[in-house]
């Protein structure tokens, strides 16, 4: 596989930091909510925004005991033009019906940029083997390439370590492989992980290939 920079490099950030979400993004928009519990996006409306967060209603119904605080999100937003992809995760959350969540917005991102440079905010479940191990730790993956994945797991593993990763892409396809660790950094209670891949059968990178579009 080809080089995967799973570090924010300096230049890419800078392409996008003049996207102000309170510029792009009005009361009462649509939008739509990602989360690593579901496999479907959940409409929502907008509340309130600024640069540094968005306030969303829920209007689907659904029960929301499996969000929390903390949560990593991606949000879908469309204009008449573009569409533009919002990482996050949940600041606050009120669980009665309908549901109000606040998100502290991380990036966002041109949609067509991304494709530019072959990488996709998600928010998405994994299982993770460590090295000789059978047992599959629990993962969150926040971003997803052709060249490999970042995610937050509670598995320690080392750097250089080749881990065995199952990512359910949805409820009919999932995607395996093994990666070599390439960075690692320690998030309170739980890592987070570049994983670059170094094993795919055909019949998984065509799937994968067909998930990123």
């Amino acid at each position: 596989m080809g080089s995967y920079n799973l570090d924010e490099s300096r230049s890419l950030l800078n392409l996008f930091s003049n996207i102000k979400p309170s510029k792009l993004i009005k009361k009462g928009d649509h939008i739509e909510l990602k989360h690593f519990n579901m496999f479907d996006f959940i409409n929502a409306t907008v509340l309130d925004i600024s640069d540094g967060e968005i306030t969303l209603l829920l209007t689907d119904s659904f029960d929301g005991c499996f969000l929390s605080t903390t949560d990593p999100v991606v949000l879908n937003f469309m204009t008449e033009n573009d569409m533009y992809v919002i990482s996050g995760e949940i600041s606050l959350l009120e669980t009665l019906s309908p549901i109000e969540v606040s998100i502290k917005i991380k990036k966002v991102e041109d949609r067509k940029n991304l494709r530019k440079y072959e990488r996709f905010y998600v928010s998405m479940i994994a299982g993770v083997k460590a090295p000789g191990s059978s047992e599959e730790v629990f993962a969150v993956v926040k971003n997803i390439s052709l060249g490999g994945v970042k995610f937050n797991s509670h598995l320690d593993v080392s750097l250089k370590d080749i881990v065995d990763v199952t990512l359910i892409l949805d409820q009919s396809r999932k995607v395996s492989f093994k990666g070599v660790v390439v960075r690692k950094s320690e998030l309170s209670d739980l890592f987070e992980y570049g994983v670059e891949i170094c094993e795919i059968n055909k019949k998984d990178l065509s799937t994968l290939h067909s998930f990123i579009g």
